[in-house]
């Protein structure tokens, strides 16, 4: 694509880096503001009353109006936050981590859990964010792992902080972001012929020559879809999980005057891997785009899932990062920093005293080079399967708490391990079994998930929700599960801090259920 270069002239694998850095990152913009506190005050574009962050009373999925909190106010709602944190912490009232203090923030993305993680880089505190739906039992983990004696929260999370509470002995306050009464609205758009018209002619035309204008639709039609979040956004990004195809092409469309750009990224490369950029195909959807001026990336062979970069019709391979966004280390334990990430910004003036040595070392190689554990399997009829954005595609349905697909070059189909939700395995075996279920009676359960009756109304659940959501091929659609209740977890090797399927060891965990299910004659 037009906004790499391929450096022929660096050895194999070869890297690619941003047009204009063929020979050399840019480093020195990072440097000027390594300082959160000081990005936040040299941002700031005019006057204090500069609008900073929408909001809306309550918060809520479709708002009829936002409103604007501009710099002054969040300077002075994080200030007022950051000195109640400080003033807490100096009366004893909560317990200071081995390492640091951390404050737990637990939330979807909003404006409070901005402020709040701005007052923690302002007054020296570590914001600990885990995902909104980490899975069960997970507030205990990232709570004591962090050692949290502070937690800010939406209301939905309180009663498992409370469930938990003997659980967590370190943690001591809760600090709710809703009233608990909160009454979460929903609004929305009507949609008509009139409105189908108009986004098929503008797909048209995005597809055809790469424009989102139309005089016309764009009047009477769309200036109301933009009206929605509140008419003035200028820029839309995407970069969570795989977005699809058609909702990308409906923003653009939809919201004139507006960059709309997908990336990807890590926790562990500071968010950001990847992104579209504006001299990029405006036709083109579906690409995460190219490397940013201060980082470079790579894709190497992995030989033991068979594909290397001769594979056709493009090649597939482990994605790695290398600068200065990548992190140094994981938490906890002691690590030798390799020789070549010694002298990077990241590790300057920087003793490495509480460093996860064994989860670090097999992150990064010995040249600083990031390994992603990304990678594409291809099936034995030759077709091409993201394993990752397939497990995030399952993972959305009901039944399916935790999930580990798998596919061999050898066989023609995926299987997956599943560690399904236990209030809906409750009322799958209900079904089965004709009488009442305790989906917290752990005996039963595990009774259950070896019921071949349930696993076969497991699989059907989530077979017909996958064709009746479509967007999945045949070949990417799951032909046998195995039902576990035994999770995937950090504690037993099968889940990255950041909380990511370690394929290998799943693999290796169920090595023998996984053969048995390519042993059994898929399902059609």
């Amino acid at each position: 694509m037009n906004f790499d270069v391929l450096c022929a002239t660096l050895p194999f694998p070869r890297v690619l880096r941003r047009r204009g850095y063929e020979h050399g990152l840019s480093r020195s913009s990072i440097r000027r503001r390594r300082r959160w506190q000081a990005v936040l005050c040299n941002a700031t574009p005019g006057p204090p009353t500069s609008p900073f962050v929408l909001t809306t009373e309550p918060a809520v999925t479709f708002a009829p109006e936002y409103t604007w909190k501009t710099y002054a106010e969040v300077d002075k709602r994080r200030r007022a936050v950051g000195s109640a944190l400080e003033s807490y912490f100096k009366s004893g009232k909560l317990q200071k981590g081995h390492d640091f203090k951390a404050v737990g923030m637990w939330a979807v993305s909003r404006p409070e859990w901005q402020i709040t993680d701005l007052a923690c880089q302002a007054y020296n505190k570590v914001g600990v964010a885990p995902y909104d739906t980490p899975g069960p039992n997970a507030a205990d983990y990232f709570i004591n792992h962090s050692e949290i004696s502070l937690i800010f929260c939406t209301s939905n999370h309180i009663p498992a902080l409370i469930d938990n509470a003997a659980a967590c002995p370190e943690l001591k306050l809760i600090v709710s972001f809703d009233p608990f009464d909160v009454d979460l609205k929903k609004k929305y758009v009507e949609a008509g012929s009139l409105f189908r018209r108009a986004v098929a002619t503008k797909l048209a035309n995005l597809h055809a020559n790469g424009s989102t204008r139309h005089r016309l639709w764009d009047k009477i039609v769309f200036k109301k879809v933009q009206a929605v979040l509140g008419g003035q956004v200028r820029c839309i990004t995407s970069g969570s999980v795989p977005i699809n195809v058609a909702v990308m092409d409906f923003l653009k469309i939809s919201f004139v005057g507006c960059e709309v750009v997908e990336g990807y990224g890590l926790t562990e490369t500071c968010a950001f891997g990847t992104r579209t950029w504006s001299d990029d195909d405006a036709t083109a959807t579906g690409t995460v785009g190219g490397a940013a001026v201060f980082e470079e990336f790579k894709l190497v062979d992995v030989s033991e899932l068979g594909y290397t970069s001769e594979d056709k019709p493009n090649p597939r391979r482990e994605l790695c990062f290398k600068g200065d966004n990548v992190f140094s280390r994981y938490y906890k334990g002691r690590l030798k920093v390799p020789t070549a990430i010694q002298e990077t910004p990241l590790t300057e003036g920087f003793t490495p005293s509480f460093t996860d040595e064994k989860l670090t070392a097999e992150a990064i190689d010995k040249d600083g080079w990031f390994h992603t554990g990304d990678n594409i399997i291809k099936l034995s009829q030759g077709e091409y399967v993201a394993l990752e954005k397939l497990e995030s595609f399952y993972s959305a349905y009901p039944v399916v708490g935790q999930i580990y697909l798998h596919g061999d070059s050898l066989r023609d189909h995926l299987i997956a391990v599943v560690v399904p939700d236990p209030a809906s395995l409750a009322i799958i075996a209900e079904e089965q079994a004709n009488h009442e279920f305790d989906h917290t009676a752990e005996p039963a359960l595990a009774a259950a998930v070896k019921e071949p009756a349930v696993v076969k109304a497991v699989l059907d659940s989530m077979t017909n929700q996958v064709k009746k959501a479509g967007g999945l091929k045949g070949f990417e659609i799951v032909k046998a599960i195995h039902l576990t209740l035994d999770q995937f977890a950090v504690e037993n090797g099968t889940l990255t801090p950041t909380l990511k399927i370690k394929r290998k060891d799943a693999c290796a965990m169920h090595k023998e259920d996984i053969e048995r299910l390519y042993v059994t004659p898929a399902k059609p």
